[in-house]
This record gives structure tokens, C-alpha cells and sequence, in this order.
């Protein structure tokens, strides 16, 4: 009767051990899970390129049109190592774009004005690369969620073309945010008009 007791209360023991065992791992995995999810985090960056309109290899827009309806595609990548939630984005373009033709649109190019309309924006101002600043009006967007493999969205910009002959710059600026990251980037949309000077 004590060698079967004695077997028992081994057995118990084990048992009990073994628990004891799996739930340290338990614990202990966990630990590591919210240490790693500590650890983690996002790391935007923004990256922008015409989407409708090919510029040559030289970057420039050639054309004898007097307006171009420019859509730039803007991704927002994410190079970290979790996904970003709530990100703002906003693009500045110069006041004299044309308010009413700016706007948000999705990669067929249809817009959608829930996404927001523009406003001016006297606190930042661009500049054109000739010396000159331009006061600006500004987009704001925000995403639910960038995660790991980035996210599209998509900014009609009416361009005016120059004269004949003649060449401009209309800089796009764009910076997107989150908790812990955030990434800015200005795009020379470069235009030039391929009908000889009269």
C-alpha cells in the first residue's frame, strides 16, 4: 500500500512539474511576443511617379497641349517591421493649381471627394528651384492602415504648359505620418512645351 502511495504521489508530481513546465514556456513565449511587439514598428517612406503621363528619360513632360492633367501615383511604403495604422497624409501643390480639377482619385482616375478637397495653406511654401517660393494649397488624406508592402493612392494635379518653347516646374510635396515614423518627399512635375517659339 505505501509502494502504491509512494508511485502516486510520483505521478502527481510529475504532472504537476510538467505544468508547471508548459506554463513557464507559455509565460515565457508570451514575454517574447510583447517584447517583439514592443520592439516593433513602422517606417514609412514616400515614393512619387507619374501614373497617366510617361516624362522622358531626362524627367521632363513634352507636349504641345496647353493643360495636362497629371496624375501622380504616391506610395506610401512601409519599411518596418510592423504595419502603420492611422496614417495622415498631405500634399502641397502651389496656389496657382487649379483648385477645382485637384483632386484625390482612385487608379482609374475617378474622384471621390470624401477623400477631401483642398485648402490653402499660408504655412508652408515651395519652392520651384529658380529662386522663387510659391504660396501653396494643401490635400489631406488618411489611411486605416500602411502595412508592410505599402500603400497607393493617387493625386490628379492640372499642370499648365508654358508658352511655346517655353519650360516650368511645378514641385508636389507630400509627407505622410504616424505614431513613431514619418517620411516627406517633393516631386518637380517638369513641363515643356514642344511648339516652336513663334
Amino acid at each position: 500500500m505505501a509502494d502504491a502511495t509512494s508511485i502516486l504521489s510520483l505521478c502527481v508530481s510529475a504532472v504537476a512539474v510538467g505544468i508547471a513546465v508548459r506554463s513557464d514556456r507559455r509565460s515565457t513565449r508570451a514575454d517574447r511576443d510583447r517584447q517583439q511587439d514592443r520592439a516593433a514598428h513602422p517606417a514609412l517612406g514616400v515614393e512619387i511617379e507619374p501614373s497617366n503621363v510617361k516624362p522622358d528619360d531626362d524627367g521632363v513632360i513634352r507636349t504641345e497641349n496647353t493643360t495636362v492633367n497629371l496624375t501622380l501615383a504616391i506610395k506610401v511604403a512601409n519599411s518596418g517591421t510592423k504595419p502603420a495604422t492611422r496614417t495622415h497624409v498631405q500634399a502641397w501643390v502651389p496656389m496657382f493649381v487649379d483648385s477645382t480639377t485637384l483632386k484625390w482619385t482612385d487608379p482609374a482616375g475617378r474622384e471621390n471627394d470624401r477623400w477631401g478637397l483642398s485648402a490653402n495653406d499660408p504655412a508652408v511654401r515651395l519652392d520651384s528651384g529658380a529662386g522663387r517660393e510659391f504660396d501653396t494649397r494643401r490635400m489631406e488624406r488618411t489611411l486605416d492602415v500602411v502595412p508592410l508592402v505599402g500603400e497607393t493612392i493617387y493625386l490628379r494635379v492640372p499642370c499648365q504648359v508654358p508658352p511655346r518653347g517655353g519650360e516650368s516646374m511645378i514641385p508636389v510635396r507630400v509627407r505622410a505620418r504616424t505614431d513613431g515614423s514619418e517620411a516627406d518627399e517633393t516631386y518637380p512635375i517638369r513641363l515643356l512645351n514642344t511648339k516652336p517659339a513663334p
